[in-house]
């Protein structure tokens, strides 16, 4: 008799099937009306408020008041310019002048009244007939080049500390500026294609003074670069002010500066700031 031979069916474990019709992506686009499109609502943040009570002193600088407390120049020649002549400066080529604000009261001005407070400044732009050009106004002064404008009061020190003790603190507080614009009679114009730095507290770049000469247009235009970057570079004990500059884990120096009474500070020893130096993003 011959073998046989069993062999079990094979059944697949699968079966292919079709496929399923793929589904197709949803694409959403929002309807653009481009007569009347639907405005978008952005909430931004209220932004700080700044306010400094600067000081006013003697217009123009160079007037022979070297040492007078009560506006006059405290130190350097200082550096005036006729408003009624259109011109253009190289800001490089100045230097800052240290200036004492009208005192409190001022024998001078009626009603001025900022305690002789120390400031510094590079020029005015102004009508004088001293100056030359005559009074009529309504020049442009343009400022060019590169400058710096700080408020470390450095050597400068005030002769009767114990009459006027905010001018001999670590910074001036009555207020530095790189110029003013004052008594232009015939309006003018301070126009800035420089870049101004500026370092320290209670600094501006410029600054119009308003008073009852005339009623033409006083205006300051910037097309220049008004910057405080330049304070990055203060460091160490001939820094700004000695503070401190932290990193990661170490603070950053603050130092309390005292206002001039009558710019702000009340009762001296009351009111002040606080200054602190802004931390290092990466070692230096």
């Amino acid at each position: 008799m011959a073998p046989v031979i069993s062999v079990a069916a094979v059944t697949p474990l699968l079966t292919p099937e079709p496929p399923d019709a793929p589904t197709p992506p949803v694409i959403k686009i929002p309807v653009f009306n481009p007569v009347a499109p639907e405005k978008i609502t952005v909430s931004l943040p209220t932004p700080p408020t700044f306010n400094i009570k600067l000081g006013s002193y003697r217009n123009y600088m160079t007037q022979n008041f070297l040492g007078d407390v009560d506006g006059g120049r405290h130190s350097g020649s200082g550096q005036s310019y006729n408003a009624s002549t259109t011109q253009t400066i190289d800001g490089g080529t100045l230097s800052p002048t240290a200036i004492y604000a009208w005192a409190s009261p001022s024998g001078y001005v009626t009603g001025a009244n900022f305690d002789s407070a120390l400031l510094k400044a590079y020029f005015d732009y102004t009508t004088h007939s001293n100056l030359g050009g005559g009074n009529a106004g309504g020049g442009t002064i343009t400022v060019t080049g590169n400058m710096s404008i700080d408020s470390i009061r450095g050597s400068i020190t005030d002769p009767n500390p114990t009459a006027r003790p905010w001018n001999n603190q670590d910074f001036l507080v009555g207020g530095s500026r790189i110029a003013t614009l004052d008594n232009a009679r015939g309006g003018g114009t301070i126009r800035n294609e420089a870049t101004i730095n500026m370092v320290g507290p209670l600094v501006v770049g410029y600054e119009i003074q308003n008073d009852n000469y005339g009623t033409k247009k006083r205006e300051i235009l910037n097309v220049g670069t008004l910057t405080d970057d330049a304070e990055k570079g203060y460091r160490g004990t001939d820094g700004l002010g000695g503070l401190n500059v932290g990193y990661q884990n170490t603070p950053s120096d603050s130092k309390e500066i005292y206002l001039a009474p009558n710019l702000g500070g009340g009762t001296y020893g009351t009111g002040k700031i606080v200054v602190t130096r802004t931390k290092d993003e990466k070692k230096r």
